[in-house]
């Protein structure tokens, strides 16, 4: 799949994300002339784009308890800056948290020298780079490896009216963070080279008050820790409402704090976040906590290799109201729909599902048919 995607309706047609109040990126971009919009103000209901013209510096700092919205918004962050603002985007993922996005713009995890020749080529684009199976001090020394690249990349091209903008999206950048070298270089010169940074983590106390001090944007979710409460209150001013507000904020809704060129501080609540609409996912259930996922349109295309128009529409249709199916009831369907046991065997293995899971679903859906001639 071609990873720098032109229309931004192809992109919307391609986007898996989690479900919260989703618009179309089409809707998104019409409404885009100051930013990329984010979500509405809770108090007053007004649109906010996030703009980075006024501010102090383009870096991002996300945080928030597992589950609240975090690594969602940094998606979708990741999402909009490329296929929006058509920046240069390069994703360093710690834990493969990325990597089911990625797939949908390239063939998954680039080397790490790609990174260079994107930025030289200068054209808009995702660059994915999987850390996940790495031991963690390999991690470690990769991340930065990267880094020290776009770092360097960043002060030879210098600054250029019409550059395109760079971005690194690093989740856990607590790893790095206090060791001094790329991450804090391009922390501190970033906004003159046209690089930011958009950062995610947990806890804001494993973050040095002087890095997050030089985050233009925060994005608050639901916080709990209460060092991360006061780091918080104190370097953002929070008033006590606020900070007790943010303790129980919903999934999706966070607070935003802004720094513009004027040193003026603003904070207000977004509602909830909104992101790119979603294709329609399948799930195969084959057995507690074990299951794959699969978009309707991949679905249905299987089917339609396996079996005639009206059984595929007829199964598709049930997995599709549905949003799942378990393997045995599918590998029973198939058979009743006339197709080849070898092929449907083929395609199953092709969308990730093991052998024996497999074997045991074709056990149990002829056990349930009854006697077959095989």
């Amino acid at each position: 799949m071609d990873p720098q995607l032109s229309s931004s309706s192809e992109l919307s047609k391609l986007v898996i994300l989690p479900r919260i109040d989703e618009q179309a990126l089409e809707s998104i971009k019409l409404r885009s002339g100051h930013g990329i919009f984010i979500g509405n103000t809770r108090r007053y209901s007004l649109p906010f784009f996030l703009s980075f013209g006024d501010l102090m510096n383009p870096h991002i700092f996300i945080t928030g308890i597992t589950g609240s919205g975090k690594t969602y918004l940094a998606k979708s962050l990741m999402l909009k800056l490329y296929a929006i603002l058509e920046c240069i985007v390069i994703v360093i993922d710690f834990t493969g948290e990325y990597a089911e996005l990625a797939r949908l713009f390239s063939n998954g995890s680039s080397p790490t020298g790609e990174v260079e020749k994107r930025i030289e080529e200068g054209a808009e684009c995702i660059t994915y780079i999987n850390l996940s199976k790495l031991e963690e001090q390999e991690k470690v020394d990769a991340a930065v490896g990267v880094l020290d690249i776009v770092a360097r990349k960043m002060r030879r091209r210098g600054y250029r009216e019409g550059n395109r903008r760079i971005f690194v999206v690093l989740d856990e950048a607590w790893k790095l963070i206090g060791r001094g070298g790329p991450l804090e270089v391009m922390i501190r010169e970033g906004r003159k080279y046209g690089v930011g940074m958009v950062i995610a983590s947990q806890l804001v106390g494993d973050i040095d008050a002087p890095f997050l001090s030089n985050m233009a944007t925060v994005f608050v979710f639901r916080v709990q820790d209460k060092q991360s409460l006061e780091v918080l209150s104190k370097n953002y001013c929070l008033r006590p409402g606020q900070s007790d507000a943010i303790q129980n904020l919903e999934v999706g809704s966070c607070f935003v704090v802004q720094l513009n060129r004027s040193n003026i501080r603003d904070s207000f609540q977004i509602s909830r976040v909104i992101g790119v609409r979603m294709r329609d996912l399948i799930r195969i259930l084959m057995g507690e906590d074990m299951n794959v996922e699969i978009t309707s349109e991949e679905f249905d295309g299987m089917v339609r290799r396996l079996c005639d128009d009206g059984h595929r529409r007829e199964i598709s249709t049930r997995a599709k109201e549905q949003g799942y199916l378990r393997l045995d009831g599918l590998v029973r369907d198939l058979i009743l729909a006339g197709a080849d046991r070898r092929k449907i065997l083929k395609s199953l293995k092709e969308i990730g599902i093991d052998e024996s899971d497999i074997a045991d679903a074709f056990s149990s859906a002829v056990k349930g048919l009854g006697s077959l001639n095989e």
